[in-house]
C-alpha cells in the first residue's frame, strides 16, 4: 500500500483527480453489481411456488385412500 501512496502523491492534480474518479468508477461497478446479484436472487425465490392447505389436502386425502386398499393374497 505504501508503494501506491508513494506513486500517488508524485502525481500532479489533474492526475490525482483521475484516479480518484477511476477509483470511485470502479467502487460503482461492483456495487451494482452486487445489487443486480441480489435483486436476480429476490426474484428467484419469489418465483419458487408455495402449495395451498387445498393442495397438502389432495395428497393427505389420497394417502388415506393409497392406506385403505388392501393386499391382495395368493
Amino acid at each position: 500500500m505504501t508503494d501506491i501512496s508513494i506513486k500517488y502523491s508524485l502525481l500532479d492534480k489533474t492526475s490525482k483527480k483521475e484516479i480518484n474518479d477511476f477509483i470511485d468508477f470502479l467502487l460503482s461497478r461492483k456495487s451494482a453489481h452486487k445489487d443486480t446479484h441480489l435483486m436476480e436472487y429476490k426474484k428467484k425465490i419469489l418465483s419458487v411456488s408455495t402449495w395451498s392447505d387445498d393442495d397438502i389436502k389432495a395428497f393427505k386425502d389420497n394417502g388415506n385412500l393409497f392406506n385403505q386398499w388392501s393386499v391382495e393374497t395368493w
